[in-house]
């Protein structure tokens, strides 16, 4: 689809925008239209997430065609150009949670580089990647869908988006569901809490859980032991990055960041209890990366 690239100048210069549709499955005399999903980020890819998790919304597809997006500045839609692959590499090999004076500096001096390459390498489209934009993005993707009103389903930071087309377009809202809401009125700082509040509580619910199938859970007796076995992953990562993670060309060697910081997204990210016999896997050490032995 292709979409202004400053809706203040709709007559102006164009960006395309990746979408992706799995047509309806039900009776075609039974559909209702067509219905949009983001899926959070902001920076999230629709059109990889929506066939990764299809199979969950496929009672929803007998209804509805389903569609997502990659946003302007994402993915296959017009994307925002920072870093070339090495740079990007060793960007993500930085400490986010530095322990003393030289890691804050790396962290600070790493993120103004990032920052600077941004503005250098896609400063044409960076003023143009705003919520409004990719709102007024989403009311286009409704006409070129031929529907009257937009059908739209959004998790996490889809939440903040819906709400922005809703204010924008309050008379072309159809069915809406907003999932793991964000609060728009929250700081950064605030929602970075709330957001390891929510964390905290899917790590204790998932220790409960294993903790209670007894035999099957081969990660610790307690919910207790389960939380100290992952607290004590985590440090031996800190000690002992995992090899092979950081590319063989570069200058420096593997940092406990990546190793880390991977093993912490399958250990205590996830909320959702699909995901929890890949946790236990993880930290019973029998999945990589975060195999240890």
């Amino acid at each position: 689809m292709k979409a202004p690239l400053d809706w203040d100048d709709p007559q102006g210069d164009t960006i395309g925008i990746e979408l992706i549709r799995a047509q309806s499955s039900g009776d075609k005399n039974r559909r209702i239209g067509s219905l949009i999903f983001n899926f959070g980020g902001p920076g999230g890819s629709g059109v990889t997430t929506l066939p990764a998790f299809g199979q969950d919304y496929a009672e929803l597809r007998t209804r509805y065609d389903l569609v997502s997006f990659d946003p302007r500045g994402v993915g296959r839609s017009e994307p925002v150009r920072c870093l070339d692959d090495k740079q990007l590499d060793a960007y993500f090999q930085q400490d986010a949670t530095p322990d003393d004076a030289a890691e804050r500096t790396g962290l600070v001096d790493g993120t103004e580089e990032f920052n600077a390459a941004c503005d250098r390498n896609s400063g044409r489209i960076l003023p143009h990647v705003r919520t409004t934009d990719a709102a007024r993005d989403m009311d286009l993707m409704r006409q070129v869908l031929g529907d009257d009103k937009l059908h739209y389903f959004g998790i996490s930071y889809g939440t903040e988006l819906g709400g922005v087309y809703a204010h924008l377009f309050p008379k072309n809202v159809g069915r809406a569901v907003f999932d793991a809401v964000v609060d728009p009125t929250q700081t950064p700082e605030e929602g970075s809490l709330g957001q390891a509040r929510g964390f905290q509580r899917a790590l204790d619910n998932y220790a409960e859980h294993c903790a209670s199938q007894a035999e099957d859970c081969p990660v610790g007796d307690s919910a207790e032991d389960v939380k100290n076995r992952i607290a004590r992953l985590l440090s031996d990562l800190e000690r002992r990055p995992i090899p092979g993670i950081f590319p063989a060309s570069s200058p420096r060697p593997p940092r406990p960041a990546a190793s880390r910081r991977r093993c912490t997204r399958r250990t205590s990210g996830s909320t959702s209890p699909t995901a929890w016999s890949r946790r236990t896997a993880v930290t019973d050490g029998s999945s990589w990366p975060c195999r240890t032995r």
